[in-house]
């Protein structure tokens, strides 16, 4: 029995070594990949917001200015009271890129700004123009290039469109999602 289990096990130990071999050969017969240069990538990812600017306002008392978070695509902050009904404040800033790649807006999130008067608070409109082509932005929006060292420009729209006065906004926050252009 024990004869058996010797011969066994240098039977099983043979083939694992066979089979070593014969893959060792078929890959040193096979042919070859040589590569003989390397790829080398000098591009660069750099897309920004920049010149967020206060362009025009009525009837509205600003706190405090939403700010752009440093070198993203994200404008938060603000504190903003809408004296009356039909007030507004709009706000001009551009997306930037200084990288050496095209960017294309693949996305838009524009959160809902906390209000002091929870039912007027759906009257508060938040939206976001193109300048260029005079068009709203929706998050679906997936059609805006900016080609590399480009920029493009845009609008910030705040109104209030409700019954009361003195509605104060806190907290706005926008966020643009880039991603790099591979249509050609």
């Amino acid at each position: 029995m024990q004869k058996s289990k010797i011969y066994i096990i240098f039977g099983v130990l043979s083939l694992v070594i066979s089979l070593v071999a014969i893959s060792l050969a078929y890959a040193g017969f096979s042919s070859t990949l040589n590569v003989n240069s390397g790829a080398a990538s000098n591009s660069k990812w750099d897309v920004h917001f920049s010149n967020l600017k206060l362009d025009m306002k009525e009837d509205v008392i600003i706190k405090d200015n939403p700010s752009i978070k440093y070198l993203t695509t994200v404008i938060e902050g603000g504190n903003i009271t809408f004296n009356n009904p039909h007030s507004y404040i709009s706000y001009t800033f551009e997306a930037e890129n200084n990288g050496t790649l095209d960017a294309l807006l693949n996305g838009l999130l524009i959160s809902r700004p906390l209000c002091d008067n929870l039912e007027e608070c759906n009257n508060v409109s938040v939206k976001i123009y193109d300048v260029a082509s005079n068009t709203e932005l929706i998050s679906t929006d997936n059609s805006k290039l900016i080609s590399e060292t480009g920029r493009r420009t845009y609008q910030l729209v705040l109104s209030y469109e409700g019954e009361s006065s003195d509605i104060t906004l806190n907290d706005i926050s926008i966020v643009f999602n880039y991603v790099q252009d591979n249509s050609y």
